[in-house]
């Protein structure tokens, strides 16, 4: 015979088996940001959403060149650490916010320099300085023509 705390346990039992079942179906941890957590949750944003040694279609070469970021604030100095005709990762220590666009000149050695449109598609300003090894950004480039394309890939290819 099944008594009132027999009943009352059986369903308890089955709402818990109910509940396990339900919570395997979610993520394993969940983390709420506040509002003054955006530059941790920018940050992640980036790098789940960029993750670029994944999404890279072409490999860079590493190489360091001088290059000019032009901004509206002025002219920032940097250099590139690697490159592909697709974008590059640049050195600077005072890094572009996130989706910003702005022409980069290409300072190559013994060759005209390029000047490219380019956007900001990762930046690890919001890093800790004990955590990073090289500040700066990681561009890509935009709407360049076939001329500039080419004459990138030719510079690239000459000192790979």
């Amino acid at each position: 015979m099944i008594t009132n705390t027999n009943l009352m346990y059986i369903i308890l039992l089955l709402l818990f088996t109910l509940l396990l079942q339900r919570d395997k179906r979610k993520p394993q941890s969940v983390r709420i940001f506040s509002p003054s957590d955006t530059g941790k949750l920018h940050s992640l944003r980036q790098n789940a959403a960029l993750n670029a040694e994944e999404r890279r279609q072409r490999t860079r070469t590493g190489i360091i060149w001088p290059v000019s970021i032009e901004t509206s604030q002025g002219i920032i100095s940097a250099k590139i650490k690697n490159i592909s005709v697709e974008g590059a990762f640049i050195l600077c220590q005072v890094p572009l916010p996130f989706k910003k666009q702005f022409r980069i000149t290409i300072d190559i050695p013994d060759s005209e320099s390029l000047t490219l449109a380019s956007e900001v598609i990762w930046s690890n300003n919001s890093v800790s300085e004990d955590k990073i090894v090289n500040r700066g950004i990681g561009i890509k480039f935009l709407k360049n023509t076939e001329d500039v394309r080419e004459s990138l890939n030719d510079a690239i290819s000459a000192y790979s």
